[in-house]
């Protein structure tokens, strides 16, 4: 008889359940397959915290004893009802920060990724799976009840990134060393994008039976010799999640209204590779889910997990939504379409419960948008922001840099573009991810090659890699790493976002909703004339040292700064607490200028506090 354990290994951000596991027992079951699942990844995350504690007593100093202390109120903190965004920020820079200690020699683990040695690289990954106490050893045997069945026939395992191959292959030649009979079946996002690199890989196809790249419809009838293939609608079925595990203050459920990309035609985007086509469900059967998943669960807020879902699809989405008073927030991914300058479309869009929209605005440049295939009139970008603002909806606007032909110019205008609009880009849980252009296989680019002047070199990072690095060929590049830079920076030192917008989409959407209902009162963005008459203070979890000069040493995120001499009698008073207005008076050897550029960084960079 068949029995399938659906596995997903770390590392993948553990603020929500990832919809692999539901979706794919839901489809398992279309064909009367038994089937169970399995979130390792997030009970890895709880492994760690208790059971890797102890580390930091060994060779401890000041701030691995403050992480040791306080890493069990960081994640009490973390799933708390936030009100409070700078006890927020704490408790994740303490969990980083805790992360970041514990994590063995070659291994780098965090909130948002995991890098064994060069992640890229099978050597890197053999070698740290190679010593007996590697992390993912000591973690299957300490869960193997969870991660080995003797009645399992076949291992589904779930890769959306890379990160999660060296876990996936330790727990796979465990169970092999247990159950040599086993079925083990690699699948997911990362094995489409990786396959080429994994398939001809010894030291993975060792473990692994089957290498699918494959969307689950078609990769279950493949495995199990099934003649029809099931295509139908699938509701993800989430009864086994353990909802209170997640490092969230409310329960954010994935959900899939369509498979692929409406759209489909961007040339820089590898997204296509994971989809067979475009299918998507009647807005009838998402309504019905979502109706039971409300009712069943008691959840409050939804993250769709589209490629993107069109102003048509948003439109019938939120007319149902109102009509049936299914009260739920939401997020999605979509595209800047000329719907969204229509302030009546965004309101319905709020009313119906949406609170933060993805947009890919990419360049202003319409030229570049053209070589992109991507779709967008640039020219729709303000009245889109305008009519976002105006029916109080976050925005997530990502920004490319460095595609093929862009120039100083095109660049320039782009975060000229940012600065100059910033009072409709820069609102309250608005976010702007900066990414520089990848040329990597598979991409429509690699067919465009003369149009786009590209001349592909080397493989960038590793044998698993499929990243290329390039030349520019008749072209002037631009410095692409100092225009990121400069972007980012921008970011951190005039826009709110640094302060107030959580570094994930999940607490994003959460947090969002939260100041919508007057639960959470924004922080002080900027230290200036206006709020002379607040006290600046170093805060608590700041260890203050002086030998002849002060240095600043962030107990929670690791962060040191030496100062100047010159800057003693300043950093005296910050210590006792001192009024914004009588540091300027006092320092006369310094412009107030100076003085509100320094009090800026160190309040942003978590060393003082406002009060």
């Amino acid at each position: 008889m068949i029995n399938v354990k659906i596995i997903f290994s770390p590392q993948f951000e553990p603020f929500q359940p990832y919809l692999s596991l539901p979706y794919i027992k839901s489809l398992l079951t279309q064909y009367n397959i038994e089937s169970s699942y399995y979130d390792a990844n997030i009970d890895f995350y709880l492994w760690l915290f208790k059971e890797q504690r102890n580390r930091l007593l060994e060779n401890n100093n000041d701030r691995r004893n403050y992480l040791y202390k306080n890493i069990e109120n960081a994640i009490a903190s973390i799933k708390s009802k936030h009100t409070d965004l700078i006890k927020y920020k704490w408790a994740i820079n303490v969990i980083d920060g805790f992360l970041a200690e514990i994590s063995p020699d070659g291994v780098s683990i965090s909130l948002s990724g995991m890098g064994v040695g060069n992640r890229f690289s099978t050597t890197d990954i053999k070698n740290y799976l190679e010593e007996e106490t590697n992390l993912f050893s000591s973690f299957f045997d300490s869960h193997i009840e969870k991660l080995f069945n003797n009645e399992t026939t076949h291992y589904f395992f779930s890769l959306v990134v890379i990160d999660q191959l060296p876990a996936s292959i330790e727990f796979a030649r465990k169970i092999k060393s247990i159950n040599p009979k086993a079925i083990i079946v690699f699948g997911g996002a990362a094995i489409a994008r990786f396959y080429k690199r994994l398939i001809d890989n010894p030291f993975v196809m060792s473990v692994v039976d089957i290498l699918n790249r494959n969307e689950g419809y078609k990769a279950i009838p493949e495995i199990f010799s099934i003649d029809s293939e099931y295509k139908g609608h699938i509701t993800p079925d989430f009864s086994e999640i353990e909802f209170d595990k997640y490092l969230s203050p409310d329960i954010v459920l994935p959900y899939l209204v369509a498979h692929g990309c409406k759209w489909g035609k961007c040339t820089f985007c590898s997204h296509h590779i994971s989809y067979e086509g475009y299918r998507t469900s009647t807005i009838d059967d998402v309504i019905d889910d979502l109706k039971i998943l409300k009712s069943k669960y008691n959840i409050d807020y939804i993250s769709f997990c589209d490629e993107y879902l069109t102003h048509q699809q948003l439109e019938e989405l939120s007319s149902e939504l109102l009509r049936y008073k299914i009260e739920i927030k939401w997020s999605t991914f979509t595209r800047a379409e000329p719907a969204f300058t229509k302030p009546e479309f965004t309101l319905k869009l709020y009313q119906s419960g949406a609170r933060v929209l993805y947009f890919g605005f990419e360049t202003v440049s319409q030229r570049l948008l053209k070589l992109m295939m991507k779709g967008n009139n640039s020219k729709l970008y303000i009245p889109i922001l305008e009519s976002c603002k105006s029916s109080n909806i976050a925005v997530r606007l990502d920004i490319m840099i460095g595609f093929p032909t862009e120039t100083y110019e095109e660049v320039e205008s782009t975060y000229n573009f940012i600065k100059d609009n910033r009072d409709i880009i820069d609102t309250p849980f608005s976010s702007y991810p900066v990414a520089i252009f990848e040329l990597r296989e598979d991409i429509p680019a690699m067919n465009q090659l003369v149009e786009l002047k590209v001349k592909p070199l080397k493989l960038m990072r590793g044998d698993l890699d499929e990243q290329y690095d390039f030349i520019e060929e008749n072209h002037k590049q631009i410095d692409k790493e100092y225009w990121r830079e400069k972007l980012i920076q921008f970011f951190k030192k005039e826009m709110s976002a640094e302060l107030i917008v959580p570094n994930n989409k999940t607490h994003q959407l959460v947090l969002k909703d939260y100041y919508d209902k007057g639960n959470i009162d924004l922080p002080i963005t900027s230290i200036d004339d206006s709020i002379s008459n607040k006290t600046c203070k170093i805060k608590e979890d700041v260890k203050v040292k002086c030998n002849g000069k002060y240095s600043l040493l962030s107990l929670s995120n690791g962060g040191c700064i030496e100062f100047n001499q010159s800057l003693n009698p300043l950093i005296e008073q910050l210590t006792k607490g001192i009024s914004i207005r009588k540091s300027l008076n006092q320092e006369k050897n310094f412009k107030s200028e100076t003085i509100y550029k320094l009090l800026n960084y160190l309040y942003r960079e978590n060393y003082i506090t406002v009060n």
